[in-house]
């Protein structure tokens, strides 16, 4: 709703509306699909009036996830039981609530990773998605150093954000609002297994600020969850 940053709004009026962000994305959009990085996606329905749940400040825009940045799915994975091998494929089970834990990966073969296209692999911030699975779908989590160049399974899906904070954006699928939206959009109800595909996390509509902004909000939750931890702490030491 912008409560956290309405003091840094009113000392930083010039720092830019997330319309002209918006602009920004969508020229760079243009620019990798011309380049053959990314492929054109399909366009996404306008956000109704009935799909926005509260206010927001007039420099923010609501849009849809998709028109931010570009998410894929990840691959079938050819395993292995070679112990020589060192290569890993990401799963369900790395993707935690906000970070990655590579000891749950299984070793696949060396040749299907060569074989794949590298644009796919993780890159530094990219957001990873659980994409199926009572318990674990919309579960999210940050690509740091220890987990760039990586593939992932077909349970996964990747988010890669054009001219935003990551963190933002983890922080917002990952939160009361966005796992809403997720629990909303899944498929496969009348089963046990259930689906989050491209185009339904693409779908998601979140509030999008200035990018200054973004960084600013970020920096808010982190002193507010630096704050939880202290907390806890002193709890557990009693």
């Amino acid at each position: 709703e912008g409560k956290l940053t309405a003091k840094y709004r009113a000392k930083n009026p010039d720092i830019g509306t997330a319309k002209e962000l918006l602009e920004q994305i969508k020229t760079e959009k243009e620019r990798l699909i011309k380049e053959k990085k990314i492929k054109p996606s399909k366009p996404l329905a306008p956000i109704n009036e009935d799909e926005i749940p509260f206010d927001i400040p007039s420099s923010w825009e609501w849009c849809r996830l998709r028109k931010t940045g570009n998410a894929i799915r990840g691959k079938s994975p050819k395993y292995t039981n070679d112990i020589t091998t060192q290569t890993i494929c990401l799963n369900q089970k790395c993707i935690r609530w906000g970070f990655i834990e590579l000891e749950h990966a299984k070793k696949v073969q060396e040749n299907w990773y060569q074989s794949l296209d590298k644009s796919i692999l993780t890159k530094l911030n990219d957001i990873l998605v659980n994409s199926t699975g009572d318990g674990t779908i919309g579960r999210s989590a940050i690509v740091d150093e220890n987990s760039i160049d990586m593939i992932f399974d077909s349970h996964v899906l990747l988010f890669r954000n054009l001219i935003a904070n990551p963190l933002y954006f983890l922080y917002a699928i990952n939160s009361d609002f966005g796992q809403n939206q997720i629990n909303d959009l899944k498929g496969a109800k009348s089963t046990k297994q259930t689906e989050l595909g491209v185009e339904k996390l693409s779908s998601l509509i979140f509030p999008l600020p200035p990018l200054e902004e973004q960084k600013e909000i970020v920096a808010t939750i982190e002193k507010l969850f630096a704050i939880c931890d202290e907390l806890e702490a002193e709890i557990n030491q009693k």
